[in-house]
């Protein structure tokens, strides 16, 4: 089923394969036993011989035989960009993280086709979320999302001014990972391709209240006498108080950040 222009509105499992096929090529630099030149940097590396140069299929359209270098997989990448369904669905998304688990449509179709309109614009997302911030529908939806554990932690660190840097065999890089680990916000943890729930009641349960509150209170202890953050003891950099109000900083205010 296709839309007023003739195109699909979305795709098939062709056109997952056809896809596919277009990207034939499309590799990294890693000392490929095929390729002698080939440099061990991880860097990103086009493979001629491994593409697929025949003529295909994608969302509608023929994509003709043997086009120079790249362009079966630009091509790809400009016809999800400009497509009606990807605007939908990002624009969506967005709404979905600014305002509520199930936003107006009104406002997911006027972003998606402010989202279509400007496809090639450098600043397309910053006019999209310029008019959802600006919309009535963000205006009257006060309150209806709270932070899931990465952004709490995230407004934690920033009202301690917290400077760390995780790396391997820091013990307090080590303990913020184990902590944040549990929260069940990791981040690239997720199995599914379709990222974290962006749903309110899945980040109101026990366990990932109880967990965020736990690194919370960690940030926020007492490391000596000078109440100095864990990340900061090594510094011995002394917690100015005066900068919060009401002395100490205590989680609740700091999750609110």
């Amino acid at each position: 089923m296709g839309g007023a222009d003739g195109r699909p509105f979305g795709y098939v499992e062709g056109d997952v394969l056809e896809i596919a096929r277009c990207f034939t090529g499309w590799s990294v630099a890693n000392g490929h036993w095929s390729d002698p030149g080939d440099p061990d940097t991880g860097i990103f590396r086009y493979r001629d011989y491994w593409h697929d140069r025949f003529q295909k299929y994608v969302l509608g359209e023929f994509f003709p035989a043997d086009q120079s270098e790249l362009k079966d997989g630009h091509d790809v990448l400009d016809k999800l960009a400009e497509h009606p369904g990807t605007a939908t669905f990002i624009c969506r998304k967005l709404c979905r993280r600014l305002i509520a688990d199930d936003p107006p449509e009104s406002i997911v179709f006027s972003a998606a086709q402010i989202f279509h309109d400007h496809w090639q614009a450098p600043d397309q997302l910053k006019k999209v979320v310029r008019h959802i911030v600006l919309s009535t529908e963000f205006q009257n939806t006060w309150g209806e999302k709270i932070k899931r554990p990465f952004e709490t932690v995230v407004s934690a660190m920033r009202a301690c001014e917290a400077d760390i840097t995780l790396k391997l065999g820091d013990d307090d890089a080590n303990t913020f990972r184990w902590l944040f680990d549990n929260t069940g916000h990791y981040p690239y943890s997720w199995g599914p391709p379709n990222g974290y729930p962006d749903i309110r009641a899945v980040w109101q349960g026990t366990n990932a209240m109880v967990m965020t509150w736990r690194i919370l209170n960690w940030l926020i202890r007492e490391a000596d006498e000078n109440r100095i953050l864990p990340m900061f003891a090594r510094k011995r950099r002394p917690w100015d108080r005066s900068r919060l109000r009401g002395g100490h900083p205590r989680p609740w205010r700091i999750g609110e950040r």
